[in-house]
């Protein structure tokens, strides 16, 4: 999907590329669901863990600032507040939890997994984000919509 607002284009984007992080880890977690924990060694593990830590520190912070100080405040502005509030309540459950995944992942990606650390970043995975399958779902034709009809939401983000 393309827009014509370059900043419409670039939330857009944004969205796509943690959604695809998350099914990234959805995937792995589901791989090693009946086995051990991953190797970190693995250079497809050790990139993920890297995306991790630095997408859910940095741009998801950067991405969440914008919309909750930019953006939210224009159409606070134009009357339209159900967006606004609908993302801000996911952000404030979003923040604690992909800080916790990020520091997971650091630690991993420099340590390797124990037993404990596994077992802590199996649950804090991307069923824990609501980014991820929590809060959002994607639909029969590729979109990805909020799971639930709370604050009459009408967001809809669409692959390209």
């Amino acid at each position: 999907m393309s827009f014509t607002n370059r900043v419409s284009q670039r939330l857009h984007e944004e969205h796509r590329a943690t959604v695809a992080l998350m099914e990234r880890l959805e995937q792995l977690l589901a791989r090693q669901r009946h086995g051990g924990a991953p190797d970190n060694g693995d250079p497809a593990v050790s990139l993920l863990l890297s995306e991790l830590s630095a997408s859910l520190e940095t741009e998801v912070r950067r991405h969440f600032d914008f919309e909750e100080d930019q953006l939210f405040t224009y159409l606070n502005g134009t009357g339209d507040e159900a967006i606004g509030a609908l993302l801000t309540d996911e952000h404030r459950v979003i923040r604690p939890l992909g800080a916790e995944v990020a520091e997971l992942a650091r630690e991993a990606a420099a340590q390797g997994f124990d037993e404990a650390r596994w077992s802590k970043f199996r649950r804090r995975g991307p069923g824990a984000l609501p980014t991820a399958s929590g809060a959002r779902r994607k639909g029969r034709d590729g979109t990805f919509a909020p799971a639930s009809g709370r604050h009459g939401c009408r967001y809809r983000s669409s692959p390209a």
